[in-house]
């Protein structure tokens, strides 16, 4: 407490440390005015300050005619601004995530809300609620200029997941999939320039995809045999054009024969890819750089989805209870899995997004 000359000042600072040394338990009844005023010789109005002072800077509570008690501590509140599954999702990763998220704060005694990002945007009452949590735990999808400017002015404690990319726009600490280590493992299995005559990357024109293809290309251009088999092709797409889109491109882009793998950064491209391979009966092998569920049969790279999202909260409840004002960047290695050889496809989100 702040220290002050005044005597009451300095009574409220010598019950506060007497109450904090002792470990009172939350709710056990303190001295009451009249003690107070009796043991350290003051006057009633003086006494009464010092209690206002111990409960103004939450170290009491005042119960109106019973007196004064220690005060319980006060839960950590954090908002959860992510897509929260609904009955009717499907997206295995997005829903085992959200779960051990919840999971996580409620054994640790922490109020978890789900934050509305059409109520955030377009009213400024429920933008001051928010305004009142101790932090916020938000995906990559739900960060632009609208919710920036809010960030900007949030005085509790920022954690950024679900990126592929480092968010610049914004003073957060962020939690990420490290894509070079996947990249290496499947190298390591698989030896795809000899194993391959043509090698497709199909990318989205998302900050998110575009950062899992530097990756990829960064990697690549080490092996000169393998970099001449590679083509990188960026479709715009959204959750809804993409399984369209895909099909599409190797519909008006033929290729000549030969041993074909189709890397996929988004796993709303595989369909398309399938469909249009099974269409000309001709195999292609497919590859997957995304979320992948813990069951079913799936080839690719696992983003860590679930591993990151739980070091996130992790990191989020730390950065507020030892009130650590620094901003960390943590990668989150990835890894190959192979499940049988078939290529993973699951749908996603329930609103349009970018891949």
């Amino acid at each position: 407490m702040e220290r002050k000359r005044s005597k009451a000042y300095k009574i409220a600072d010598t019950l506060s440390l007497r109450l904090q040394g002792k470990n009172f338990p939350a709710g056990a009844p303190v001295s009451s005015v009249r003690e107070v005023a009796s043991e350290f010789r003051i006057s009633p109005v003086t006494a009464h300050k010092v209690m206002r002072l111990l409960a103004k800077h939450g170290i009491v509570d005042k119960v109106v005619r019973k007196g004064y008690f220690v005060r319980s501590p006060r839960k950590i509140r954090i908002g959860y601004l992510s897509v929260i599954p609904t009955p009717y999702q499907d997206d295995l990763c997005l829903i085992a995530s959200f779960r051990m998220i919840h999971h996580f704060f409620d054994r640790h005694g922490v109020e978890f809300i789900g934050i509305s990002y059409t109520e955030l945007t377009t009213k400024p009452a429920y933008g001051e609620m928010v305004k009142s949590l101790d932090g916020i735990l938000v995906s990559i999808g739900f960060i632009n200029n609208e919710t920036i400017a809010f960030f900007q002015n949030f005085k509790g404690k920022i954690v950024v997941y679900r990126n592929d990319y480092v968010c610049t726009d914004l003073r957060c600490s962020q939690v990420l999939p490290d894509w070079s280590t996947g990249i290496e493992e499947l190298m390591k299995f698989i030896q795809l320039e000899r194993n391959y005559d043509s090698i497709f990357l199909l990318s989205g024109i998302h900050p998110n995809s575009q950062a899992k293809k530097a990756e990829f290309q960064k990697i690549f251009a080490c092996n000169s045999p393998l970099k001449m088999k590679v083509k990188y092709i960026d479709l715009p797409a959204t959750t809804c054009s993409a399984e369209m889109m895909a099909y599409r491109y190797f519909k008006n882009n033929p290729e000549e024969p030969g041993k074909i793998l189709v890397i996929s950064l988004s796993s709303y491209f595989c369909p398309g890819v399938s469909s249009y391979f099974d269409e000309i009966s001709r195999k292609a092998d497919i590859l997957i750089c995304d979320d992948i569920p813990e069951n079913g049969a799936f080839r690719g790279i696992d983003s860590g989805y679930i591993r990151t999202a739980e070091e996130a909260a992790r990191l989020l409840l730390r950065l507020i209870s030892e009130n650590d004002d620094k901003n960390y960047l943590i990668r989150i290695p990835t890894h190959y899995v192979e499940r049988e050889t078939c290529p993973g496809i699951h749908s996603g989100m329930t609103k349009e997004n970018s891949v």
